[in-house]
């Protein structure tokens, strides 16, 4: 059993916290949402526990919990979780509970302005909704007046890289350009689900949306949900929990709109390359296209990075996306990018639409690099390249717990103790790897100042650099060595060519004793 108790409110600053505690058979956890902003506190609904509720029940589904409700929670809403929802998930999915909700059920309206917002990220399935609906062809009342930026999401939690913080923290800033050029307000709401749920963001993502957009129920009237990638020919509710539950979003849209706040699914009808080929249009969004994973900026190496450039290649409109991506940067590697490609449609059972089309659109112009491409990749081949993927998915979990070693404060100052005790301050960052992002995130708090970072990639970084095959070191207090793939043969090249300390970052990541 799950009791869900009354809602507390709570300022920090200009900060309004939300919070239910949830008492879990003998644990007790909060449930919070953040509302950023002073002007935004009015429209918090305080007085019914809906969107706790909508938070919580993916866990309860999940673990076999009932719910037991002490505050009221709305009639249409309870009825629509109570005989759909819940009954249809649990039907098709035998790994979901057909969780029973107690609760005093309320009648009374909430209050609403009217507002119409959607989510603000600056990727594809962003953008098309903001295009489509700044100014709504059809209806006033349909026409954009707020972007919501949430910490949950495609550019939140545990999806996003090692370097979250980072990249979240200028994220917002470029969230905020595009809403300055639109000159519509953005409000900043957070939730520590995550962290009670514990399962990937994809499988939770519209229970995260939704208790930050119920929470303000008051202001929002409207609200565009933009779909992510299929179209309406993918729903499903089959076997739910252990897939992308996207695929369920009409039915999920549908029973969190009881009123006053009502959820559409935004671009629903589109494939992402449709909506690529819609927003290609306009130039919005040659000037605030982002979606990537790993920096704050296009890497242009990552999934998203290379789908984008990839559709805008099968667009032939590289050269109208030069500020967003180096476009010269993937003409050059172009034949790998297309490996990628039909490795993924031959051999790795992708499914998605958009890479079937680009994949399509790119064979017929042209069929003979295609098809060279694809007698090359044998069987042979595609060992190695699912290798290779294997070592970075390796490479990215020895990181991701690293990072979480630097989330703690104590570890922290443990290590910048250390590294002072060693009078280790003036430092060169040796390769670019997800290590060299977290040193470089994190120089301020271990008390160091990265003088260069070794590397031949173009990236606009203010740090300056140095090609690879710098023989000649300029002096420094240490040089710590990022290649965490491959550490022993970088510092043996790196030893004969230096006399400065080498350090292997896996080392003070870890911070076992190197130091």
């Amino acid at each position: 059993m799950i009791v869900l108790n009354k809602i507390k409110s709570k300022n920090e600053g200009d900060d309004l916290i939300l919070s239910s505690l949830l008492e879990i058979d003998e644990n007790n956890f909060e449930l919070a949402v953040r509302i950023k902003g002073l002007e935004w506190h009015k429209y918090a609904v305080t007085d019914r526990l809906d969107a706790f509720l909508w938070g919580v029940l993916p866990y309860a589904m999940r673990h076999g919990h009932d719910i037991k409700c002490k505050d009221k929670v709305s009639g249409k809403f309870l009825y629509n979780l109570n005989t759909q929802y819940i009954q249809t998930l649990s039907k098709y999915d035998p790994k979901l509970y057909n969780t029973k909700i107690q609760a005093e059920i309320t009648d009374d309206e909430i209050p609403n302005e009217g507002a119409v917002a959607t989510g603000v990220s600056c990727g594809v399935d962003c953008l098309y909704t903001i295009i489509e609906n700044y100014k709504s062809k059809y209806s006033k009342e349909l026409s954009l007046t707020h972007l919501l930026n949430f910490n949950e999401g495609a550019f939140g939690g545990s999806y996003y890289s090692s370097n979250r913080a980072f990249v979240v923290k200028n994220l917002h800033a470029k969230e905020q350009a595009l809403a300055d050029e639109l000159e519509l307000p953005v409000i900043n709401l957070s939730t520590n689900l995550e962290s009670l749920l514990k399962i990937p963001v994809d499988q939770f993502i519209v229970y995260a949306m939704g208790i930050m957009v119920m929470t303000i129920s008051k202001l929002i009237g409207t609200y565009l949900y933009s779909s992510s990638g299929g179209d309406y020919g993918d729903f499903s509710v089959k076997s739910i929990s252990g897939r992308d539950v996207s695929y369920a979003d009409l039915l999920s849209l549908h029973c969190i709109s009881h009123g006053p706040t009502f959820f559409y699914s935004a671009g629903g009808a589109k494939t992402r390359f449709e909506k690529f080929k819609y927003i290609s249009k306009h130039p919005l969004t040659k000037k605030h296209l982002f979606s990537c994973l790993n920096q704050d900026f296009n890497c242009g190496v990552c999934v998203k990075c290379m789908r984008n450039l990839l559709t805008i290649d099968a667009l032939d409109l590289l050269d109208e996306y030069k500020n967003v991506y180096d476009i010269d940067d993937y003409k050059a590697r172009r034949n790998d990018v297309l490996q990628y490609l039909v490795h993924e449609i031959k051999f790795h059972g992708y499914s998605y639409s958009y890479l079937e089309d680009i994949y399509h659109i790119i064979k017929q112009k042209e069929p003979e690099i295609i098809e060279k491409i694809e007698k090359n990749l044998s069987v042979n081949k595609m060992v190695q390249i699912n290798n290779e993927l294997e070592k970075q998915a390796r490479e990215r979990k020895r990181v991701i717990r690293a990072y979480k070693t630097l989330s703690n404060n104590k570890k922290v100052e443990e290590l910048a103790q250390r590294l002072r005790e060693r009078n280790i301050k003036h430092v060169i960052l040796y390769y670019y790897s997800y290590a060299t992002d977290l040193l470089i995130n994190y120089a301020d708090q271990l008390g160091i100042v990265i003088d260069y970072i070794v590397e031949d990639v173009k990236e606009p970084r203010r740090i300056p650099r140095l090609p690879y095959n710098t023989v000649n070191y300029p002096n420094c207090d240490a040089i710590i060595n990022c290649n965490i793939r491959y550490p022993k043969l970088s510092k043996r090249k790196l030893e004969e060519r230096t006399n400065n300390l080498i350090i292997n970052a896996e080392d003070i990541l870890d911070l076992r004793e190197c130091l």
